[in-house]
């Protein structure tokens, strides 16, 4: 089965007989023109819903997906349920809907629907009932100083932060929010955070300040002035290639200051535990001094830290920061890239709990290129598990002006393991066709390098999407890359080896088989708005390095798809499942209420369940 996934090019893909010199660099202002994308709004029972205000947010996906500069578009649907909205080609979009609001205050809502492209025809499930609702909030008095706001925020992109009143009594009253994750965040005057917490049911009581000494040394313990040290928010993470829903980037580091001449510098922070008494939470402080390694010290995950390594309990009163001296990683960039494009390295560091044993810590380091092609990440540390390198495109231009780098990683030298050559790279127009032959408008496309270390590749793809006439232009580096398109209605995929392939490639996409599930109760009656919970996707275990690039996008496009559906008025649900040689396991769920596991295959395409 999985052999089938990735045949000879020559049969995959129509080539054309011309390969494009250099790959030249748009502008800011050179953004493709906005194609009309129709938004189709229904109800769990497939009624229109008339007056919703459906809002799309466009991103870049793999460079700044949580940006403020996201293009973010509104429009209202008619009495058929219908909205258009006009999209930018290449940007990836998530798109939801809110009804219009009843006398108390309730509306329905969709589950924001990731990923889709301009110019085609998104259907969005409104099938979430919101309603206001009170938040009693405690521990705001000691923070006076601070002149403390509270806000709440989502994790959707471009969305601005809902300013709480916050009554004498505690009281806010929290509007309708569209569903996923929600903050609700402490921020002083100046807008800087000072804490926060997901919002769930129930009252908040914010942590009281507790103030920490810091000293920053270098190696042999002497005190380092200027040294900026931040507090870190364990609660951020990287932007998971595989989420259905954004999540927060790795930028949650609060600035504490910066240390005097003797090293030393005090911070107030939110804590209703004291880590230097046998009480123990998470209270993890970068500290950056140019011409240094980056160092984090302090407490994190039931562990005490200093400069990445396990230490015993700090103490009595201080976190110490050593900083040892940097040697940079360098490289070239070769090829027609302008100067001053961004470059970034993402990399996953270890902090060092024993010989053998670290927790992955997530990190991302920028830096733009010289005039000769040079680049250089300062501060990076010793010890990498995996890394990524990116270069990322003008600011407000697509995906398509993004090179897609292979992966790398730091050898003991402290120099990338090979000079990046994009005087060689590929500027590929992939043309994509659906069953019948017409343009794949708007498809999620996926493009992943292929790599030798195949525990390498889970940090490597990154998503395009196919514009309204069909094609998607993507940079790639000479090596092999596995590509895979899909949508509602079937999927391609193949693997390509850019060093002898040309400009132009054409995949056409094939059908996708329906699968049926019919969700009912204890008694036997259909369950309405009953939804998937994936647990997990399987293949068949395999060294193919192909085959394992194959499988990253393939999970990631099945997982976030198949939790999107609803079961009707006759409690049945119908997918089309692509016939990838993927084993799903899942459980139909609403609310509190859930089914036994099963599997879902392209073998196994009908299945009834009930809720327990």
């Amino acid at each position: 089965m999985m052999a089938s996934m990735h045949p000879t090019i020559p049969a995959a893909l129509a080539l054309a007989s011309t390969v494009m010199a250099g790959i030249a660099q748009q502008s800011a202002t050179d953004v493709p023109a906005r194609r009309a994308t129709v938004l189709r709004v229904v109800d769990v029972a497939g009624r229109p819903i008339a007056d919703a205000t459906v809002t799309c947010t466009g991103t870049v996906l793999h460079a700044e997906p949580w940006s403020d500069k996201a293009d973010v578009v509104t429009a209202t649907t008619d009495a058929r349920g219908l909205a258009r909205a006009a999209l930018i080609p290449g940007l990836g979009y998530h798109g939801w809907a809110l009804g219009p609001a009843a006398a108390d205050g309730k509306r329905l809502s969709s589950t924001p629907n990731a990923w889709f492209g301009a110019g085609g025809v998104v259907n969005v499930l409104a099938d979430v009932d919101l309603s206001p609702r009170d938040v009693v909030i405690s521990g705001l008095e000691p923070w006076r100083e601070f002149a403390p706001r509270i806000v709440v925020t989502t994790v959707l992109p471009g969305q601005a932060a809902v300013p709480l009143v916050v009554g004498a009594d505690g009281h806010a009253s929290v509007p309708a929010l569209p569903p996923g994750q929600q903050w609700l965040q402490m921020r002083a005057a100046n807008g800087e955070l000072l804490w926060r917490t997901p919002l769930q049911a129930g009252p908040v009581a914010v942590p009281p300040p507790l103030r920490v000494s810091l000293r920053a040394e270098d190696k042999d313990g002497q005190p380092l002035a200027g040294v900026t040290v931040r507090l870190r928010d364990p609660k951020t993470q990287f932007v998971a290639f595989d989420a259905p829903l954004p999540v927060a980037p790795w930028t949650g580091a609060r600035l504490i200051g910066v240390t005097a001449a003797d090293g030393r510098l005090e911070a107030i922070v939110p804590a209703d535990w004291n880590p230097f008494v046998g009480q123990q939470g998470d209270l993890l402080f970068e500290f950056d001094l140019p011409g240094h390694v980056r160092a984090l010290s302090g407490a994190f995950a039931s562990n005490w830290f200093v400069a990445d390594r396990q230490i015993e309990r700090q103490g009595p009163d201080v976190i110490v920061g050593v900083l040892h001296p940097d040697v940079p990683i360098r490289g070239k960039v070769n090829g027609a890239v302008a100067p001053g494009t961004r470059l970034e390295l993402r990399t996953t560091a270890k902090l060092v709990t024993g010989d053998a044993g670290y927790i992955l810590d997530p990190r991302a380091y920028q830096t733009t290129i010289g005039a000769d092609g040079a680049f250089e990440f300062a501060g990076v540390p010793e010890f990498l598990h995996d890394s990524r390198l990116m270069l990322l495109p003008s600011a407000g231009a697509p995906l398509a002006d993004a090179l897609a780098l292979p992966l790398v990683s730091a050898t003991p030298e402290r120099m990338v393991h090979e000079v990046v050559d994009v005087g060689a790279a590929l500027r590929l127009r992939l043309r994509v066709l659906d069953a019948r032959s017409g343009p794949a408008i708007g498809v999620t496309g996926y493009v992943q390098a292929v790599h030798a270390d195949t525990r390498l590749v889970r940090q490597g793809a990154t998503r395009f999407f196919v514009d309204p006439s069909g094609v998607a232009d993507l940079g790639l580096t000479p090596g092999r890359w596995a590509l895979f398109v899909a949508n509602d209605s079937g999927h391609a995929a193949a693997v390509i080896d850019t060093t002898d392939t040309a400009s132009e490639l054409e995949m056409r996409m094939s059908d996708a088989m329906l699968w049926q599930l019919r969700v009912c109760d204890a008694d036997g009656q259909p369950v309405v708005g009953a939804g998937l919970a994936v647990a997990s996707v399987s293949f068949p275990v395999t060294k193919d390095p192909d085959l394992v690039a194959l499988q990253v996008p393939q999970i990631a496009w099945l997982r976030h798809y198949l939790g999107r559906g609803r079961t009707g008025l006759d409690g049945e649900l119908r997918l089309p499942f692509p016939d990838i040689g993927a084993t799903v396991t899942a459980s139909a769920q609403l609310g509190e209420r859930q089914s036994e596991r099963f599997k879902m295959t392209a073998a196994l395409r009908e299945r009834e369940v009930r809720l327990r």
